[in-house]
C-alpha cells in the first residue's frame, strides 16, 4: 500500500478514468483507493456519514464502486433504522437485530467471490451508514450481540419483508432457494392488511417491456401480447409468456 494523501479534514474527490481512479483530474494509476478515517465515525461519502473505512474501486464499466468495511455489529446500527421503526418496542428491535445479523452472514456466504458481502439496498438489506443511528437501536444490537438463527445445524436463510400481500410465498417458488425448507413454505398472513403496499399496481406499455428486455440482452423486436403462465400456491404468477 502507498499513502497518497494525509491530513485533517481531508476532502477526497475521486473520479473514474481509463487508467484507474483519478484524484479530481489527476491520474493515480491504480484501480482502487482506500480511505481510512482517524476516528470510527469520521468518514463521509457523498455527504452521508459512515463508520469504518471505505474502498473506492473503478469498475470495468467506468463507474466507481464504494465498499464500506465495517464490523458486523456496527453495520447493524445502520440497518435497523431503515428496516424497522426505531420507536418500536425494545423486544421487537432485538428480534430484528437477530434477523438482520443472520441474513447478513447468510448473504456473505453467497458473495464469497465478490468484492463485497452485501449491497446497501433492499436487494440485501437497506444500509444507510450512521445517518439514522439511534441509541435504542444500538442497545438492541448490543443486547443480542452474536446471536443468529440456526436451523438443522446450519445458518438459517432469514428472508424477511415488510408486506406479503396476505400470503407469503414459498422460498423455492420465489427463486430464493433451490430446495424446499419447511419454515419457508408459503402460509396465509392476516398481519399486513394495513400496509400501504398491501395492494398496488404499476402499468407498463408493451413497447417499454420490449425495450427493457433488449437492454438486458434479449433479442426482442415487438411484443404483441403477454399471458400468465402458471401460478404458485399463493396465486402469484410463475411466469409470463
Amino acid at each position: 500500500e502507498i499513502l497518497l494523501k494525509k491530513g485533517e479534514d481531508l476532502e477526497v474527490v475521486l473520479k473514474p478514468g481509463p487508467e484507474g481512479v483519478r484524484w479530481g483530474e489527476e491520474p493515480l494509476n491504480r484501480y482502487g483507493v482506500r480511505v481510512v478515517p482517524k476516528k470510527d465515525t469520521g468518514l463521509f461519502l457523498d455527504g452521508k456519514p459512515f463508520r469504518g473505512i471505505v474502498d473506492i474501486l473503478r469498475q470495468k464499466n467506468m463507474t466507481l464502486l464504494a465498499v464500506n468495511h465495517i464490523d458486523l455489529e456496527k453495520y447493524l446500527y445502520g440497518v435497523l433504522p431503515y428496516e424497522i421503526p426505531h420507536d418500536w418496542s425494545g423486544e421487537m428491535l432485538q428480534v430484528q437485530a437477530i434477523l438482520a445479523r443472520t441474513f447478513a452472514l447468510y448473504k456473505k456466504m453467497e458473495h464469497r467471490k465478490e468484492d463485497y458481502d452485501l449491497v446497501a439496498t433492499v436487494l440485501s438489506q437497506h444500509y444507510g451508514g450512521r445517518e439514522k443511528e439511534r441509541r435504542r437501536v444500538r442497545r438492541a444490537v448490543r443486547r443480542t450481540e452474536g446471536k443468529v438463527l440456526i436451523y438443522q445445524g446450519t445458518l438459517f436463510p432469514a428472508f424477511y419483508h415488510s408486506t406479503c400481500g396476505g400470503h407469503t410465498e414459498d422460498a423455492v417458488s420465489a427463486t430464493l432457494l433451490k430446495e424446499k425448507l419447511s419454515p419457508l413454505q408459503g402460509v396465509r398472513c392476516p398481519y399486513c392488511t394495513d400496509s400501504p403496499f398491501y395492494r398496488w399496481e404499476r402499468a407498463f406499455s408493451l413497447e417499454d417491456i420490449a425495450f427493457r428486455l433488449r437492454r438486458k440482452g434479449f433479442p426482442i423486436k415487438t411484443i404483441m401480447d403477454l399471458q400468465v403462465h402458471g401460478r404458485t400456491f399463493s396465486g402469484r404468477a410463475k411466469g409470463i409468456v
